[in-house]
């Protein structure tokens, strides 16, 4: 907001980076030390578990992980799969990586001229116009 109101819009640059130096940081040593962790006291399961949980959190995936790999959140013991509340952040930072490049995408759609001859555009832009009235029955 602070960015907005003092250069008049919003860099997603600088948003994502300012974000991954306040969060990467956190979730590196938080595998560092549940890997650590693993080595020294897990069984060879769990450690395949934890890697591939690892894994998907280092590219904030750990949503799609548990997922794909039936690892239930309220099902699953903490100790069965000790990185499965990464998910939330994974949903997060998809959430901020992907909603803006959609809502990017939408704006240059409404940018597109409508083929029809009214005058309207394509896109969500073009679905409702200035002067079109809706009828609710």
């Amino acid at each position: 907001m602070i960015e907005h109101a003092s250069r008049g819009r919003i860099s997603l640059g600088r948003f994502w980076t300012r974000r991954a130096r306040r969060l990467f940081p956190a979730v590196l040593a938080l595998l560092a030390v549940t890997q650590l962790w693993m080595r020294l006291s897990a069984t060879h399961s769990l450690r395949l578990t934890t890697n591939a949980q690892t894994l998907a959190a280092l590219v904030y995936g750990s949503n799609w992980y548990a997922i794909f790999g039936n690892v239930g959140y309220w099902g699953t013991a903490m100790t069965d799969a000790p990185l499965n509340h990464l998910w939330s952040l994974a949903v997060e930072e998809q959430f901020y990586l992907c909603w803006p490049m959609v809502f990017a995408g939408g704006r240059r759609l409404r940018e597109i001229p409508d083929r029809s001859g009214r005058g309207g555009r394509a896109g969500c832009g073009g679905l409702v116009r200035p002067g079109d009235h809706a009828v609710v029955r």
